[in-house]
C-alpha cells in the first residue's frame, strides 16, 4: 500500500500491484516529484506511462489535475489502477489503458500538460531512448509542458546526454539507484 501525500486524497492508501515487474516510487521520490511538478499541475491532463499502481497520477489527481491516462501492459498493474480508481471514485476523470506503451505512443494523437514516464529497471538503454525520441517526434507533450522521468541511474548520463528536437532537461536529482529528470520544451 501506498498513502497519498497532498491534496483532496491525502493520507488515502492505494494498493500496489503483487508483482516484480512493478516498482512502486519510494515516498522520497514522490516528494521531489510533486515538489517539482506543482506550478504545472493545477487543470493539467496527464499521461502516465508505465503506471504499476497509478500512484503518481493519482497522486496528480489529488492535487488538482483535470484528468490522466494510465497505460500499462501488464494485466496485474491494469486491474490494481482500475481497483484504486474504482476505491477513489475517479473514474469520470482517469483512464486506463492496458497497452503497450510504444504501440501506444506511436498511435497517439492527444498532447498533454505532464507526463510521467516510469519504465521498469530492466528496460534496455535503447528501449528507454526509443521511448524519448517517439515522444519527441511527437506532439504528445504540450508546450508548456513537462515529462517526468524516473530511471535507473545507470543510465541517467547517457540520457542526459542525449539531444532531443522538442524538451531540455530543466532538473535532476538521484539517490541511490534511482534519477529523476525533468524535461520541458
Amino acid at each position: 500500500m501506498v498513502r497519498i501525500g497532498s491534496g483532496k486524497f491525502k493520507g488515502r492508501e492505494i494498493k500496489t500491484p503483487d508483482t516484480r515487474l512493478t516498482r512502486v516510487s519510494t515516498s522520497y521520490s514522490r516528494k521531489v516529484i510533486f515538489d517539482t511538478l506543482m506550478p504545472y499541475l493545477q487543470d493539467a491532463t496527464i499521461l502516465d506511462l508505465f503506471a504499476g499502481s497509478g500512484s503518481l497520477g493519482i497522486e496528480g489527481i489529488s492535487r488538482g489535475a483535470k484528468s490522466v491516462l494510465f497505460i500499462d501492459s501488464e494485466t496485474k498493474p491494469y486491474k490494481t489502477i482500475k481497483d484504486n480508481l474504482n476505491r477513489l471514485e475517479i473514474n469520470d476523470t482517469c483512464t486506463v489503458l492496458k497497452k503497450d506503451v510504444i504501440s501506444f505512443l506511436n498511435a497517439c494523437t492527444a498532447s498533454y500538460d505532464l507526463i510521467f514516464l516510469d519504465p521498469p529497471y530492466s528496460k534496455t538503454i535503447e528501449e528507454i531512448k526509443h521511448i524519448l525520441t517517439t515522444i519527441d517526434k511527437g506532439s504528445i507533450l504540450n508546450r508548456e509542458g513537462v515529462i517526468c522521468f524516473e530511471m535507473s541511474t545507470k543510465y541517467a548520463k547517457e540520457i542526459i546526454g542525449s539531444n532531443y528536437s522538442h524538451f531540455t532537461l530543466f532538473k535532476e536529482k538521484k539517490k541511490g539507484e534511482t534519477t529523476l529528470l525533468f524535461f520541458k520544451p
